[in-house]
């Protein structure tokens, strides 16, 4: 094995930045919104 780390262990999340950006909370919200709407329109496709 080797003593290297590979870099893809160690990168950032590009992903999950939002978390700890300057207006997080703006964020959070902005994506709560589009997930609940995103979760009624998943139920509504149902049988």
């Amino acid at each position: 094995m080797s003593d290297k780390i590979d870099f893809n262990v160690i990168r950032p999340i590009d992903e999950a930045r939002y978390l700890t950006a300057d207006n997080a909370s703006r964020y959070r919200l902005i994506m709560r919104y589009f997930y609940q709407n995103y979760e009624r329109l998943r139920y509504w496709l149902t049988k």
